[in-house]
């Protein structure tokens, strides 16, 4: 994960939280109160390893860049990153909210992880509703073996590419009437790898050509979503680098 010069698109769900006393967030208990008028929703969140806000352009990310100009998109280019830039820590704080001095991740081993105390934000959707199902669905198999394994009905933790990824999400989009699909979390790797691989720029053609083909996987995962909520459904489409 490149995160020494920009990220994207910061999410929804995490809010970074001030300093507070340990031992009291320990101790304290979660009270959540349910909506049951707000039940029957969808969410996909999209992340993506390596996306640099800098590609962020028409002719690279078309759709993307077409999304943030819609009236009804938060859009946000804050680049914040944990002091460490492997994928094991930033990707444990967009996941639980928490930065790094809580949930203690430090490295790709996630040795140490104190996830028991601040869990992922799938822990706290199933403690509200345990019926709601929820999907994880990585290239970066890591994310569902140490981070998310425990929170989460379905998190397969074989290695695949992001086609791969691509294909199992839309199916669950596709069907998420009958295989109720309530929240998705997927990930895709390999604009990570080309940076690795061949640099982190919008000059890069190898680099630039996997961010487009990532576009076209959102872009076609949109699409489908969209005719869901033209019959009715009603869907949180989320993107995070």
């Amino acid at each position: 994960m490149n995160y020494y010069q920009f990220t994207i698109l910061n999410i929804l769900l995490i809010f970074f939280s001030c300093e507070k006393n340990t031992q009291q967030i320990y101790n304290q208990s979660d009270v959540i109160t349910i909506d049951s008028t707000k039940n029957n929703r969808n969410i996909l969140i999209i992340g993506i390893d390596g996306y640099r806000s800098d590609v962020m352009q028409e002719l690279i990310s078309p759709f993307l860049f077409d999304l943030t100009r819609h009236d009804n998109t938060y859009y946000n280019l804050e680049h914040i990153t944990e002091e460490i830039t492997y994928s094991g820590p930033n990707w444990s704080s967009i996941l639980t909210g928490v930065h790094t001095n809580k949930h203690n991740v430090t490295n790709n081993n996630f040795d140490n992880d104190r996830y028991n105390y601040f869990p992922p934000f799938f822990n706290y959707i199933e403690k509200a509703n345990n019926n709601i199902n929820t999907y994880s669905i990585v290239n970066w198999t890591p994310i569902n073996t140490y981070i998310l394994s425990d929170f989460v009905d379905y998190s397969p933790e074989l290695s695949i590419n992001d086609s791969i990824v691509y294909e199992m999400t839309k199916n669950l989009i596709l069907n998420s009437d009958t295989l109720d699909s309530d929240v998705i979390f997927i990930h895709f790797d390999e604009p990570d790898g080309a940076g690795h691989n061949y640099g982190f720029s919008p000059s890069i053609e190898e680099y630039t050509n996997t961010i487009n083909r990532i576009d076209f996987y959102s872009n076609s995962l949109y699409n489908i979503i969209e005719e869901k909520r033209q019959n009715g459904e009603d869907w949180l489409f989320i993107v995070i680098s």
